[in-house]
């Protein structure tokens, strides 16, 4: 009877973790964004208003941008470019405009009441935009499925012979 009852759970258990796990990236048509630089030699923080970038790509379990390490080194080189050596750079973002609007307003007023000796500079989205890229773990996944597929037909077609 004990046994029954252990092979009656392994098999509900079964069931429960048999429905395909989807851990695939996802491409978002839109993603609000702004991105924030300072530098510790320097009391300016400078601030992107908030941009509608396209076609950025998330995980979906937790909704972070891949390799948004990138979106930053944007603004670096933006500011490289201009001559500013050594700026630290950030971006925040949301899916939705107003949840955008809401983190650029908290982290202005934040350093613009709480911290009275750093001056706040807006950057227009003249001066500097965000561009969309795709990420590189993207094209690995596609390739790698690529290559899965090619050499199973290859051993396929070896078998046949």
């Amino acid at each position: 009877m004990r046994y029954i009852k252990f092979l009656f759970i392994a098999f509900v258990m079964l069931l429960a973790t048999a429905g395909k796990v989807s851990a695939d990236n996802k491409c978002l048509p839109h993603l609000y964004m702004f991105g924030y630089a300072f530098s510790f030699n320097d009391s300016t923080l400078y601030i992107t208003t908030v941009q509608n970038v396209n076609d950025v790509w998330v995980r979906p379990r937790n909704g972070f941008v891949i390799e948004r390490e990138t979106y930053s080194n944007q603004l670096q080189r933006y500011f490289e470019n201009d001559g500013v050596l050594n700026m630290t750079c950030g971006i925040s973002y949301d899916e939705k405009e107003k949840k955008a609007l809401k983190k650029f307003n908290k982290l202005k007023e934040r350093y613009a009441k709480k911290m009275k000796h750093m001056r706040v500079v807006t950057l227009s989205e003249g001066d500097f935009a965000f561009t969309s890229f795709v990420p590189m773990q993207v094209e690995t996944s596609d390739d790698n499925n690529d290559k899965a597929v090619k050499s199973k037909k290859k051993k396929s077609s070896k078998k046949k012979r």
